[in-house]
């Protein structure tokens, strides 16, 4: 297993700007996306399209990252994905927070 970092992930994120089909989808993902009424077309373009407000590493995992991408005026939307290889990477969950956390 590959010991991911931030610069890492950011390279993974800029490599699926030339392959969408890079960004594969977990049930429990789907399953959350449609509980949380977020559309993939809007995940799809915010992982390919925008640059993070923020990027986590999460413990534990060496190839799990929480990305922080505005959502809205008042809440954020935080993509945990699981990078797989340098172009591929799984979308495990989205959750939507509000924005004030990010934001003092």
């Amino acid at each position: 297993m590959t010991d991911y970092n931030i610069y890492d992930a950011k390279n993974v994120l800029e490599s699926l700007k030339d392959n969408i089909y890079g960004i594969k989808k977990i049930p429990h993902y789907e399953e959350k996306a449609n509980e949380r009424d977020v559309d993939f077309n809007i995940v799809n373009s915010k992982l390919v399209d925008e640059i993070p407000v923020g990027i986590q590493k999460t413990l534990y995992h060496s190839e799990r990252f929480e990305l922080i991408y505005e959502y809205n005026k008042k809440e954020d939307l935080y993509i945990i994905i699981n990078i797989l290889n340098n172009n591929e990477i799984d979308i495990l969950t989205i959750i939507k927070k509000n924005s004030n956390r990010r934001r003092h």
